[in-house]
């Protein structure tokens, strides 16, 4: 689970963070690195993450939305389609995965 320590916080954070594995010690020796693989595969923990950026970002203006990671382009196409933005900018790369790990 990742790090979700403030007692007062929207519940939907706590639930988001109880849906990301922590993989120790991935890619290297000393990192925790955060899978949200796991928060794909809660559809109520997905919505919430959503919905989150979208109540962030509602009436900001916002006239693109830009990722570089598949996670940015999930999260983005989501959060895009909730604000009417205009087309998301996809600016993907390739980056290990813990898929295996």
């Amino acid at each position: 689970m990742a790090v979700c320590e403030d007692k007062e916080q929207d519940p939907r954070i706590r639930r988001i963070a109880s849906s990301i594995r922590v993989v120790p010690d991935f890619p290297k020796k000393g990192i925790m690195f955060q899978d949200i693989t796991t928060l794909l595969l809660d559809p109520k923990a997905f919505k919430d993450t959503a919905d989150l950026f979208v109540e962030r970002y509602t009436g900001k203006g916002i006239s693109v939305v830009a990722g570089e990671f598949l996670d940015h382009l999930v999260f983005g196409s989501s959060a895009m389609s909730a604000l009417s933005s205009s087309p998301f900018c996809d600016a993907s790369v390739s980056v290990p995965r813990p898929s295996s790990h």
